[in-house]
């Protein structure tokens, strides 16, 4: 991906979301769902799906989530397995 799309997606996800968080401190999160939904219907995505990403978002923020952590150890595992296998 070009890193220049990818940094402006970034900016433009983290403002879109700045307006969603804006909306949460204004009217409470049930509200700001409702406010939400023709959006999310248009593009395909559940209530419920939303959510889901928004944890998923705050758990990798706050770094409780580390995909980093489990890509490496993934990567130790498979060397570990192909070890085995080499000997």
């Amino acid at each position: 991906m070009n890193l220049l799309k990818e940094i402006k997606g970034t900016a433009g996800e983290a403002y879109q979301m700045s307006h969603y968080n804006d909306m949460i401190n204004k009217y409470g999160e049930d509200v700001a769902l409702g406010i939400m939904k023709p959006e999310l219907k248009k593009c395909g995505i559940s209530v419920d799906e939303f959510q889901n990403y928004v944890t998923v978002k705050k758990a990798i923020q706050n770094g409780s989530l580390k995909v980093t952590t489990a890509k490496r150890n993934a990567e130790k595992q498979s060397k570990d397995v192909l070890s085995e296998f080499a000997t």
